[in-house]
């Protein structure tokens, strides 16, 4: 009787084992911690020029998922706004939207072991709707770059964030 028990437990997990190599990469954490990853140190701020204008909303998508949505109204030399995203290898969509700056800009990167980039609001300039009456106007500005711009980098600083801690969300229009 015990040799029937084990000999059933020995198959149900070769069935489950097979399956598993049939899926492609199953582990038990999650097919795809195999796959490689790479990192995007992404600094979020508002620039200098338009610090009158902060605080200002910020969401961020990262490949149409809300990774981050908060105010923003430090500037470039400050540690908050850090954030170390580790994404699959190869090519990544980010859209950063505005409500109150009603502006937002899409732009696509690629990752294969880590990438830099900042993605800040600034004052494009001002247009007049009255005489007496100026709307500051705001615009992302997007930098891509292969090392950091601080002089001194500490990845400590940067707040982790994976795919798993995205939202799925309906992307302002």
């Amino acid at each position: 009787m015990q040799y029937l028990r084990s000999s059933k437990w020995i198959a149900t997990s070769l069935v489950v084992a097979a399956g598993c190599v049939a899926m492609s990469g199953c582990s038990t954490t999650g097919g795809s911690d195999h796959a490689k990853r790479g990192k995007a140190f992404l600094h979020v701020f508002v620039d200098d020029d338009a610090k009158s204008m902060s605080p200002m909303d910020v969401q961020v998508f990262i490949d149409d998922k809300l990774a981050i949505n908060r105010n923003f109204s430090m500037g470039r030399n400050v540690n908050d706004g850090k954030y170390l995203l580790e994404l699959l290898q190869g090519r990544h969509t980010l859209t950063a939207v505005s409500s109150r700056a009603n502006t937002r800009v899409t732009r696509s990167f690629t990752i294969k072991d880590e990438i830099f980039i900042e993605l800040y609001l600034t004052k494009e300039g001002k247009v007049k709707l009255t005489p007496k009456s100026k709307l500051s106007i705001a615009k992302f500005v997007i930098k891509k770059m292969k090392e950091p711009r601080e002089k001194q980098f500490h990845p400590a600083l940067y707040t982790r964030m994976t795919e798993r801690d995205f939202t799925t969300v309906k992307k302002p229009k």
